[in-house]
């Protein structure tokens, strides 16, 4: 009878090593793919100027990946439709001086229709794009002209 129960622990403690490792691996797996994948905000959502014609537009600066240089990610919101064609350009400017102008077209965008760029999903791909080249992200300023 001793040596019945001596087995039957040996086969829990086997059982729970073997449980506890699959649990850690499986943490460790999920920890990492979250890591690798998780964006870094380096500045929250900020609105810009609304159109005369009531399209509110927001910016987001955001590292996509460890890897990836610095990205806008616009937010376009068509509040009343008064038009459904126009054109953004975004003024980009730095303590250093340095300018550079971003031009977007957007057609058929209707009332109440919200465009919104993300990391991971390139469904409105033209309003996510790099920080322009020569532009400082630390000391960057970014207004807006409507078309």
């Amino acid at each position: 009878m001793f040596t019945k129960l001596l087995q039957q622990s040996r086969i829990l403690r086997t059982r729970n090593f073997q449980s506890f490792s699959i649990f850690t691996f499986l943490l460790f797996l999920t920890l990492t793919i979250s890591a690798q994948s998780s964006p870094q905000v380096l500045t929250e959502w900020t609105a810009l100027e609304e159109a005369e014609f009531l399209v509110d537009t927001s910016y987001q600066i955001i590292k996509c990946s460890p890897e990836s240089t610095p990205e806008i990610l616009l937010n376009v919101f068509n509040e009343a439709g008064m038009k459904t064609s126009f054109t953004i350009v975004l003024h980009f400017s730095d303590a250093s001086n340095n300018q550079k102008d971003v031009e977007i077209i957007f057609t058929n965008i209707k009332q109440g229709e919200m465009r919104i760029a993300s990391c991971t999903n390139n469904q409105y791909s033209n309003l996510k794009f790099n920080v322009p080249e020569g532009i400082n992200v630390s000391s960057l300023k970014l207004t807006i002209t409507y078309k």
